[in-house]
């Protein structure tokens, strides 16, 4: 996060952590209430009984549920990889980013 947010006082020359960090705890929040949307989807879809006091689930609405968490976990999980790949963010580019800021506003 912080190497993000020396990338761009970079490119504009402004401070915004902040920013950064109100996007950051939104995408977090958003992805809770997509994950609670999830379960109650899977739950549902799989069979499960929750009208009933006292039912036990079967072992099938059991199967689907971690075969639904398990790939739906490995999809995001992909997914934010393949976006980490892509960004044109490494070690050697922060250590440059840092160069670059010290250079033009003195060291820190």
């Amino acid at each position: 996060m912080a190497d993000i947010c020396d990338e761009d006082e970079l490119k504009t020359g402004l401070r915004r952590e902040g920013i950064f960090g109100a996007l950051l705890f939104w995408i977090q929040k958003t992805g809770y209430s997509f994950g609670f949307l999830g379960a109650m989807l899977t739950i549902a879809f799989t069979g499960f009984d929750n009208t009933t006091p006292g039912a036990v689930p079967t072992a099938q609405s059991i199967l689907s549920m971690r075969l639904v968490l398990t790939i739906s976990t490995a999809v995001w999980a992909i997914a934010a990889l393949v976006l980490l790949y892509f960004y044109p963010l490494n070690r050697q580019r922060a250590y440059e980013i840092r160069d670059a800021l010290e250079a033009r506003r003195g060291k820190v």
